[in-house]
């Protein structure tokens, strides 16, 4: 655990960091305003939070930095990894977090994937590029595949279908 010299704010935190629970979500640091400094998701929430209050010297500036800066932490526990990929995006738009500097999560957009004029249509969660070949699309020559991408809002852009 780093000391109040890094954060004078530390015992505060530690407190907090005890009643985290072991679950999916997203968590977000706060400054001294309740303003939200960054946002970031967890497959386990109380592993993920309490590593930036430890190991401190082996972190980056802008870790530091945030730490440096961290009066309060908010979490958010969903069902599953989906539901809290979801919100993480939804949380970074609203916000616009200083620490989250590309505006987005750590990764890329999420994407539902869904294949047509298979057999056996299926419907899966994808991240990055939409050009994502599936086992049963690429055995059919008439076979596609359609991606949506998620905002806030609803879907950012209309259902659009890629050959597969």
């Amino acid at each position: 655990m780093i000391d109040s010299g890094i954060n004078p704010n530390i015992e505060r935190i530690a407190l907090r960091l005890k009643t985290i629970p072991e679950s999916p979500g997203v968590y977000q640091h706060l400054d001294a305003e309740g303003k939200v400094l960054y946002v970031g998701k967890a497959r386990n929430l109380q592993r993920r939070v309490s590593s930036y209050f430890s190991h401190y010297d082996d972190k980056s500036a802008k870790i530091k930095m945030l730490v440096r800066s961290v009066y309060d932490i908010r979490v958010t526990v969903v069902a599953t990894e989906i539901d809290a990929l979801l919100l993480e995006n939804s949380l970074i738009k609203r916000y616009q977090p200083r620490y989250n500097s590309m505006l987005k999560d750590d990764k890329s957009y999420p994407y539902l994937c869904i294949t047509r004029g298979c057999s056996t249509p299926a419907a899966a969660t994808s991240r990055g590029s939409t050009t994502v070949p599936t086992p049963t699309a690429a055995s059919s020559a008439n076979s596609r595949t359609s991606f949506a991408s998620f905002s806030n809002t609803g879907p950012a852009t209309p259902w659009a279908s890629a050959p597969a």
